[in-house]
């Protein structure tokens, strides 16, 4: 019970943070802060890198050669540079962002990210960059999204009948097995 009542403390601190956070800023400022501020988290994995790279790279046998910087763990590396990604994709639609930086910043992201080895993270970037283009599909007149809704239909289906016919193929690219690395 007290460690529950800690933690649940923990979440409504960062609830309240959160609520401060939305209310503070607009969406574009959120995004700029959220780059920004994971922009630092991967300058600073890229230094520990080139200074302390005995703690930057893990050298256990089971994540040996994933990169996690300054961060605690290799899918946390991950998960941070596809939200960084994800801000990048958003500040780039933006018509006043600074795409030259914001280019750089995304294609650290993903560096870090194929070096981290964080597959659920490399598979989130992939779907999120396959998921972008639907939302400017969903803008168009009714008539055309009829006959796009249908295309796409048609090309999911066939993603997926490939991805559940090759999975174990599909998995090994990702150098994990079908049991999710001794997970199942």
């Amino acid at each position: 019970p007290l460690r529950t009542f800690k933690k649940a403390i923990w979440v409504c601190v960062a609830t309240a943070f959160g609520i401060y956070f939305g209310n503070r800023f607009t969406i574009r400022q959120q995004m700029r802060l959220l780059a920004f501020a994971l922009g630092i988290g991967a300058v600073s994995t890229v230094l520990c890198w080139m200074v302390l790279p005995q703690y930057a790279i893990a050298r256990d046998v089971a994540y040996g050669g994933a990169w996690k910087g300054v961060f605690e763990h290799k899918n946390t590396l991950g998960k941070s540079m596809v939200l960084m990604c994800a801000c990048c994709i958003w500040l780039w639609s933006s018509r006043q962002a600074k795409r030259p930086i914001v280019a750089v910043l995304f294609i650290v992201g993903v560096a870090l990210l194929l070096l981290s080895h964080s597959a659920t993270s490399i598979l989130a970037l992939i779907a999120m960059l396959l998921v972008v283009p639907l939302f400017r599909v969903l803008r168009w007149r009714a008539s055309t999204l009829l006959a796009a809704a249908f295309a796409m239909s048609v090309i999911f289906t066939g993603i997926a009948f490939l991805l559940v016919n090759a999975s174990s193929t599909l998995l090994g690219l990702l150098g994990r097995d079908a049991t999710l690395t001794g997970r199942i």
